[in-house]
């Protein structure tokens, strides 16, 4: 019994760890900071809190396909009057 179980361990560790070691599409993630967006565009579910876009810059999320978009609050785009910008401030993708 003791042979089989070294002959099963020692099988084990020739193969390697039989868990990909490919990112996993995660469930459900929260936006509340730009910060956080890069992180949320893996989740088939994306729930965007309320925060404040930073001056000067936009809110472009490239959602997995088929996910699921919630709003939860409002975003607001901080002022700046000297911030020059071609298209959207916000883009969902």
């Amino acid at each position: 019994m003791i042979a089989a179980v070294s002959i099963l361990s020692l099988i084990a560790s020739v193969l390697g760890n039989p868990v990909s070691s490919r990112l996993e599409v995660r469930q459900s993630c929260v936006i509340d900071s730009l910060s956080k967006v890069a992180a949320a565009e893996k989740c088939s579910t994306i729930t965007i809190d309320a925060f404040t876009v930073p001056a000067g810059q936009k809110l472009v999320i490239n959602a997995l396909d088929k996910a699921t978009i919630n709003m939860n609050g409002n975003v607001v785009f901080a002022a700046d009057t000297t911030f020059k910008t071609t298209g959207p401030l916000f883009t969902l993708t």
